[in-house]
């Protein structure tokens, strides 16, 4: 499906829209990876489809990561092998995503493979002053959207001996609250506005999640079923993490010590309890000590295979999840596609369009087979308001410009509507 979205829609690979989203696993009978939930602000089982979507902001595929495998890795390891197999090694890339992704160093040796990035600056800057920002207009879903904008050059890996320095372009957004929002790119011909409305556009991509939850219930688990997981995959020692949680008790205990030890001598109390704090402070020292070795010789990344039973190591069933995904997102493309048909017809297209397909998606009907004429006519009943049935109408006669055979039985799809009175 991608390489034929790719084939209907080569003018929108060129720029790629990237982001994260998290489905949970509510199973009780495994002990599956856990990665932070944003909508419950806490970590569950759960894993990560890496979602990419054209300009357009349609969905172009997704890559699911059962281990919840970062974002920047994901990125490298399989969104830009297979951006690259759809649009060719010669043409250039851009990607767009935020801050999770955030690494200089991959920005620059993906600058020299020819895949540019947009993407917010992460952590806190200087402001800028107000006066460097311009007033920018541009055109943005028929309406005429104004941004304050200001631009700079700024170094973001320094110069090193064998290395020269890394620069970007930064354009920053000035709202009218006096927030500055920081974009970075390696993008040198685009005009800033340009890259500045990019950038928010991003923001498409939340919407379709918002809409695909609602409308097409994403998030919904189509299985409980699991699957082998991978037992060489490095995990966090689990033996060091223990032994860090030991020794920052030890420490925290030492720190109280010193701070009695401290009140003792501006008290003046008795020589033996002085002494006795002595001795408390030098054993909680030497074992903080012997733990800080201990700590030392532990590799801080282990195979999970040391730490489970190789029955207890598994991961949540990828292959029907994958099919019922895309299945939904095959059911979003083509409601999008009979939208934009039906936008001549709506004042208020984004708003009344998809009411008005979910209308049709449950009228009744009648499938009429007719071997002789070679067609399958599919008889819908008509809506009671004028308006809607005009437009009812104009799309069946649309779709049947478009002569599909329906598969197996090669009869061509007719549409037809009956006149509601």
């Amino acid at each position: 499906m991608t390489e034929r979205w790719a084939q209907g829609e080569p003018d929108e690979l060129g720029l790629l829209y990237i982001d994260g989203h998290v489905s949970t696993y509510t199973g009780r009978k495994h002990r599956l990876p856990k990665t932070f939930v944003q909508k419950r602000r806490q970590c569950q089982p759960a894993a990560t489809d890496t979602w990419v979507h054209n300009g357009a902001a349609e969905p172009l595929f997704f890559v699911t990561s059962p281990i919840n495998t970062h974002l920047l890795s994901m990125i490298d390891q399989e969104v830009i092998p297979e951006a690259r197999r759809q649009i060719g090694a010669q043409r250039r890339l851009t990607l767009v995503f935020d801050r999770e992704a955030w690494s200089p160093q991959s920005f620059q040796r993906w600058h020299t493979l020819g895949v540019d990035v947009i993407t917010y600056r992460k952590g806190q800057q200087q402001p800028w002053e107000a006066q460097d920002f311009q007033a920018v207009t541009l055109e943005r879903d028929g309406k005429a959207v104004t941004y304050w904008l200001a631009e700079r050059s700024v170094q973001v890996i320094p110069a090193s001996k064998k290395t020269p320095a890394f620069w970007m372009r930064e354009i920053r957004r000035l709202s009218h609250t006096g927030h500055q929002s920081a974009i970075l790119t390696t993008r040198q011909d685009l005009p800033a506005e340009v890259i500045a409305e990019r950038m928010f556009a991003r923001w498409r991509q939340e919407n379709f999640f918002k809409y695909m939850q609602a409308e097409f219930n994403i998030d919904h688990l189509s299985t409980y079923a699991t699957e082998a997981a991978d037992p060489e995959r490095m995990v966090p020692n689990p033996e060091r993490r223990r032994l860090q949680k030991a020794l920052s008790a030890k420490q925290a205990q030492l720190g109280r010590a010193h701070v009695r030890q401290a009140a003792q001598q501006r008290d003046a109390a008795s020589t033996a309890k002085q002494v006795q704090e002595a001795a408390l402070i030098k054993r909680l020292e030497a074992d903080c000590d012997q733990l800080a070795e201990h700590i030392k010789t532990l590799d801080k990344r282990v195979p999970l295979k040391t730490v489970m039973e190789a029955e207890q190591i598994v991961q949540h069933e990828t292959e029907r999840k994958t099919i019922t995904q895309l299945i939904k997102v095959v059911a979003y493309r083509s409601e999008r596609c009979l939208a934009s048909l039906l936008e001549p017809f709506f004042a208020r297209h984004d708003d009344e369009v998809h009411a008005f397909l979910k209308a049709v998606f449950q009228l009744p009907g009648d499938i009429l087979p007719d071997h002789e004429r070679q067609e399958l006519r599919v008889r819908l009943y008509g809506l009671a308001n004028h308006r809607s049935q005009q437009a009812l109408v104009a799309l069946c006669e649309c779709l049947n410009t478009q002569q599909v055979v329906y598969p197996g039985i090669e009869l061509q799809l007719v549409f037809e509507v009956i006149q509601s009175h």
